[in-house]
């Protein structure tokens, strides 16, 4: 299993740098007058999706190291800076990039239904940036009031943010948020997708 796993995050390595660096070069040259503020706006998201997505693949290859050694020994994990270093923009990048999914898929269920609507660079950056912040900050509170610990565990394979003691009333509540945080974006990419069959289908009928 390991080793189906090793392989794994190579190809998605091997995949996923190149093509998220074309991505990102793509997205970022990519010009719109400053009063296309749409076109400006879907063009940062595109773009830090894409970023985020380059990072998570960066990030794979010390898990290719463990999952790939005997006993799931880590030459990486086993020096605590380079864990707690790795371990905690593990925890901020997958959060990220479902809030990143959320913002997108909201913006196209909007454009779906207001076609008229005007996507803010300001309201957009204000947003992410506050999101950055909070998720930031929560995980640090956690660390830094010793409630949770960055920790390397052969199960888990990696470096991860764990609580120090499991039967805390907390760990509960902090479990069902995350699973929140990352479920957020499965309501609005439905929106979206029953919106374009919707006008799709309209737009059929019609011709």
């Amino acid at each position: 299993m390991d080793m189906a796993l090793g392989v794994f995050y190579i190809l998605l390595m091997i995949l996923g740098i190149p093509t998220n660096i074309v991505s990102v070069i793509h997205f970022s040259r990519q010009k719109s007058p400053p009063e296309n503020q749409r076109g400006i706006t879907l063009k940062v998201v595109y773009t830090s999706i894409a970023s985020i997505d380059l990072a998570v693949c960066v990030f794979c290859f010390p898990l290719i190291t463990v999952l790939l050694s005997d006993n799931r020994d880590s030459i990486f994990f086993q020096d605590k800076t380079f864990c707690k270093f790795w371990g905690f923009l593990w925890e901020l990048l997958p959060y990220y990039s479902v809030f990143l999914v959320l913002v997108l898929s909201s913006s196209r269920a909007l454009i779906l239904v207001k076609p008229m609507t005007i996507l803010s660079k300001r309201i957009l950056t204000i947003t992410l940036s506050t999101y950055v912040i909070l998720l930031v900050m929560s995980k640090i509170a956690f660390l830094l009031g010793g409630i949770t610990q960055m920790k390397y565990t052969k199960r888990d394979t990696m470096c991860i943010l764990s609580f120090v003691d499991d039967t805390s009333k907390i760990y509960p509540i902090y479990t069902f948020f995350n699973i929140i945080l990352l479920a957020m974006p499965i309501v609005p990419i439905c929106i979206g997708c029953i919106l374009s069959i919707s006008r799709c289908t309209k737009r059929t009928r019609l011709s």
